[in-house]
């Protein structure tokens, strides 16, 4: 009996935590989502729809590095994790292999594998999410997110219209631009991996 009181918690959990998932003016394919979605975007949700700007973030091509590095080893936890779902036995097993997959769980070892402390990882790893989701929704790079610009609100519309690269210093839009190609790669990977697991 205890061990079902258990199961329907962690499942009621796993409900409230999936709830949302949809970002600003996207379409159904767009998006981290779910419980394992990216902290920008819970960021912009508690803005009202407004993204956390770039503009103050500067990094190196060691720190890129080291994101992909991170944002790999984050892949990796989220896969035995939903591997680990799949084989559970009841469900209080599958919620515990649930909530490894979310990124709460999964970003300090990514910030581990990066060699960067938490909060510094975090700050880049969103910094990147909110420039490479534009040039996605700009057709820029081959990533998995998509926009309904049509139904966008006014903010996400002059997002859009921007250069992700204005305001970052020149030493980092040139690091940036270097490395966009495995930058992308490594970063589509992990959207569509999360966008699926939510």
């Amino acid at each position: 009996m205890k061990e079902m009181k258990r199961g329907i918690v962690a499942v009621a959990m796993l409900l409230v935590a999936c709830g949302g998932g949809k970002t600003e003016g996207t379409s159904s394919g767009d998006g981290t989502g779910g419980a394992a979605g990216s902290a920008i975007e819970r960021s912009a949700a508690a803005d009202g729809g407004s993204s956390p700007s770039s503009s103050a973030v500067a990094f190196t091509e060691a720190e890129l590095d080291g994101y992909m590095r991170g944002l790999r080893r984050e892949i990796e936890a989220a896969q035995a994790a939903q591997r680990a779902a799949a084989a559970a036995a009841t469900p209080a097993e599958r919620g515990r292999a649930i909530q490894a997959s979310w990124e709460t769980a999964t970003m300090p070892l990514g910030a581990a594998a990066a060699g960067l402390p938490v909060e510094r990882y975090t700050e880049l790893r969103n910094a990147l999410d909110q420039i490479l989701r534009t040039l996605d929704h700009q057709g820029k790079i081959d990533g998995p997110t998509g926009i309904d610009l049509e139904h966008a609100d006014d903010a996400t519309k002059a997002r859009v219209a921007r250069d992700p690269f204005a305001d970052l210093p020149p030493s980092s839009a040139a690091a940036l631009r270097s490395k966009l190609d495995a930058v992308t790669a490594v970063w589509s990977e992990y959207v569509q991996l999360t966008a699926v697991a939510g």
